[in-house]
């Protein structure tokens, strides 16, 4: 976001106007002299200079946030002290600054100097005479104003006296510029950030307790609101709600925040994700997360982002578009989802040219979602439907998935938890490094799902796939190995299917299942099945159709994968 920043200095003037009776100064010269009572008024007049270079925040609100003038009905504090003219009215004022009622009317009491000062507050619940914490927490309806005026001497011989208020909190004025972003800006919500109250005494202001979000009041184009003077940080200054979405803005510097200056900041507004919706080809050529709809063609060259927007970095919310990276420098690191397919939607994840080894893609997942795949829900939410096919072609992939306490995800396929199922997984002329959570499969399904999952069929043709598999320990009676191509473990009363899975490749058989290609995390290659289910098969029900090496059978469903197990001890760690 591009942001700029303008200070302006304000202030506010009020006269006072002290009528006298008809008595010469030279009668009443003696400092200390009384005077008759009731018979010398004090009479004030309230005025707002208004020099055009000289912005200012207003006791009424105008539209270019920078001229000042009384409403009329605002009520000034006014106090004189001295010897023997120790006195307080409340003065309110019409629109033009001219009092209209003196709560009480204040006479000089004697000839002596007197000190008086004036203060303003508009904010509900402040007493103007007394200590008071009040809030500054919601100015959506009109900003927050203290006023006070610098301490003036007078003498009863002065026609004027000249009490120049200034503002006792700082403004902020902020704009929102539409730069990238795709959605409504005419009905936003805005905050800043710092103290929600504080406490007045006189027109003196000091901080409150804590600091939180201010709503601010439109003006126009503008949103402002008045903080206590103070620092304003650089770290999530704003909230913006927009269309329903909570974001905040960030500024490039700290701004230090004086009393009775204004601070005017413009915020150029970025979409955080793309939105590719329809048919077509695209090419995304900003890292940031992407949101697709339809049937579209995708190009990322050097995709690099490790943030997500509503739980995915790539979410494919319908159709089947085809993603197709260029280059080897292709990553993506989620807190959730790197490519998360929403139900009945499908993806084709593909290099640029027709050999894998000229682009390359690692997706890293979080919070128990494959890298790539279908998501899960909580415990006791509905369990979504099923994703639709992923498609994995001519492409270097390394992908991993991860663990959310006990519940874990495939590398490509399902999440564990109450996760959605996926449809089938081709992968072709691709070389595919694949790493499950603990108890997951590498290719397939999750670990410890709470309800039933399925996933179609796998079928791997001319591609190399190094399958590591991490052990699930969670207690005693709960743990084992998913399979390196196949099933996650069950620890629930749950079923969990996978259709055929088939490989086809002009490799032996003993050169695609090396021991470099499939093993645990420990570097060992036995103790687990490759192809098939999990080796823990105590509680809920797996079900496969068997695998075939071009062809040729080498188990089926009857058998728990290959290559078998020759001893019940393999099948711990």
């Amino acid at each position: 976001m591009k942001r700029s920043i303008l200070r302006h200095k304000f202030a506010l003037w009020v006269i006072a106007a002290l009528t006298l009776a008809s008595c010469s100064q030279d009668e009443l010269a003696e400092q200390g002299t009384s005077l008759p009572d009731g018979m010398y008024p004090m009479t004030f007049t309230a005025v707002q200079a208004m020099p055009e270079s000289t912005p200012q925040t207003r006791v009424s609100e105008s539209a270019n946030g920078v001229n000042s003038k009384w409403d009329g009905g605002e009520v000034i504090k006014v106090t004189v002290s001295g010897t023997g003219n120790d006195m307080e009215t409340d003065c309110t004022l019409d629109g033009s600054g001219n009092i209209t009622d003196y709560n009480p009317q204040l006479y000089w009491q004697n000839t002596n100097d007197a000190t008086v000062n004036a203060w303003y507050s508009n904010i509900a619940g402040h007493s103007t005479v007394t200590e008071n914490t009040v809030s500054l927490a919601d100015q959506s309806s009109g900003l927050a104003y203290v006023l006070k005026t610098e301490e003036t001497k007078a003498k009863y011989t002065d026609q004027y006296i000249e009490l120049k208020f200034s503002h006792q909190l700082a403004k902020i004025r902020m704009k929102l510029e539409k730069g990238s972003y795709q959605g409504d800006l005419n009905n936003v919500t805005v905050k800043v950030k710092g103290y929600t109250s504080c406490t007045v005494k006189n027109g003196e202001v000091s901080e409150g307790s804590g600091e939180d979000y201010i709503t601010m009041h439109k003006n126009g184009d503008w949103y402002e609101a008045n903080l206590v003077p103070g620092t304003l940080k650089a770290s999530e200054a704003f909230d913006i709600n927009a269309d329903g979405k909570n974001t905040k803005a960030n500024l490039q510097n700290e701004i230090l925040l004086e009393k009775g200056n204004v601070y005017e900041i413009t915020i150029n507004v970025e979409s955080k994700y793309i939105l590719i919706n329809g048919d077509g080809t695209y090419t995304v050529d900003e890292n940031k997360p992407v949101i697709i709809r339809g049937n579209v063609t995708v190009n990322f060259k050097n995709y690099k982002v490790n943030e997500c927007y509503e739980g995915a970095t790539i979410k494919i919310e319908s159709g089947s578009p085809t993603l197709i990276f260029e280059g080897t420098d292709n990553s993506i690191e989620c807190s959730e989802a790197p490519i998360l397919l929403a139900p009945g939607a499908s993806v084709t994840v593909k290099g640029s040219t027709g050999s894998a080894g000229d682009s390359q893609l690692t997706v890293r997942s979080g919070s128990n979602y494959p890298g790539i795949g279908s998501g899960y829900v909580g415990k006791d939410e509905t369990t979504p439907e099923p994703c639709g096919d992923i498609t994995i072609e001519n492409i270097t992939l390394y992908a991993y998935g991860s663990v959310q306490s006990t519940n874990t995800s495939a590398a490509i396929g399902t999440a564990g938890k109450n996760a959605g199922s996926c449809g089938d997984i081709t992968i072709t002329n691709s070389i595919v490094h694949a790493q499950g959570g603990p108890g997951a499969a590498a290719i397939g399904t999750g670990g410890n799902v709470y309800s039933n999952i399925t996933c179609g069929k796998i079928m791997i043709n001319h591609s190399e796939i190094y399958a590591t598999i991490e052990y699930a320990y969670w207690m005693d009676s709960y743990q084992g190995y998913g399979a390196g191509i196949g099933l996650g473990a069950l620890f629930n009363n749950r079923t969990a299917t996978v259709g055929g899975i088939s490989i086809t490749t002009n490799e032996t058989q003993d050169a695609f299942f090396s021991s470099d290609r499939f093993k645990n995390t420990d570097g060992n290659s036995t103790g687990f099945y490759m192809v098939g289910k999990s080796t823990y098969t105590d509680l809920g029900t797996q079900v496969w159709s068997g695998v075939t090496f071009n062809s040729k059978p080498l188990a089926t469903g009857n058998d728990d994968g290959y290559p078998s197990l020759s001893s019940a001890s393999e099948k711990l760690r």
